[in-house]
């Protein structure tokens, strides 16, 4: 398209590889700067309020490459994170398929010898899942108490060999086993406590499945319909404006992280009642 602007990093022998930034002409002026750091990274900086934005594009090397390989990659990836202003909105998005170890956000890899010589019995599709990895947080995943308690052993002794600690304050426990958690299980002497619901990235995780998370979502569509009754009475909004508003106001409220909802009878719209 005519005033949009194309930054691009690739091999200069071979067209393999290759990463790039399309730029749309609306914000093309607000581009500080782009660096193009090798065939598989690639960061632009642009110009924004209250601080600036720096973006990183990055495709990973697949496990078919050399170990070497795979560590020059994070360690440019990492260079250029810790070279970034404190003061910016850092983005970036890694593409490719690196190895295990080596997915999620970049830092110290204390997961491997954390999992060392821990079993997990929890499988999806027949791979065993021990943990579940976000930003700043981690999930263990265990199918009885000895597996977690050992899990949460292994997760503190390799955190405390990086300089990092576990606040046990912030760390809790939850299970679908309706006789709860016997086993006392520890992080520096003090117990971690057991929950039945918790709200996580805005969803709402429970031992009742996603019960709570509909009824909320419920409650929270309701406030919103209350908010849009003078809109709704309005006989001078058309009746197709009124279902736009409410398809992007209210069922949007209703329906977030609906994917990860699990449904039983009790969900059945049968047995919902309407809100008017």
């Amino acid at each position: 398209m005519e005033g949009n602007k194309l930054y691009y990093s690739e091999k200069q022998d071979k067209h393999e590889e290759g990463v790039s930034f399309h730029v749309h002409k609306d914000i093309v002026n607000t581009v500080l700067g782009c660096r193009p750091v090798s065939s598989r990274l690639i960061t632009i900086r642009l110009k924004a309020s209250p601080f600036n934005i720096t973006v990183i594009q990055a495709y990973a090397p697949t496990m078919d490459y050399s170990d070497e390989v795979i560590e020059n990659f994070y360690n440019q990836l990492q260079e250029i994170i810790d070279k970034t202003p404190k003061k910016t909105s850092l983005w970036y998005k890694v593409t490719g398929m690196p190895k295990l170890e080596k997915t999620g956000p970049p830092g110290p890899e204390f997961d491997t010898p954390a999992l060392e010589d821990h079993e997990g019995t929890v499988s999806i599709g027949g791979r065993t899942i021990t943990n579940l990895r976000f930003v700043d947080d981690i999930d263990g995943l265990a199918g009885n108490e000895e597996e977690l308690a050992s899990l949460v052993e292994h997760l503190d002794k390799a955190s405390s060999a990086f300089g990092m600690e576990i606040i046990a304050e912030k760390t809790k426990l939850m299970t679908n086993n309706p006789q709860g958690i016997t086993t006392e299980i520890k992080i520096n002497g003090i117990k971690l406590d057991t929950v039945k619901t918790f709200k996580y990235l805005g969803s709402i995780i429970s031992d009742e499945g996603s019960r709570p998370e509909i009824l909320a979502g419920i409650a929270q569509t309701t406030t919103v319909l209350t908010k849009l009754q003078s809109i709704s009475r309005d006989k001078n909004i058309s009746l197709r404006s009124k279902i736009h508003l409410m398809r992007s106001l209210a069922l949007s409220v209703f329906l977030y992280a609906c994917e990860s909802w699990t449904l039983t009878q009790e969900h059945h719209p049968n047995q919902i009642t309407p809100i008017c």
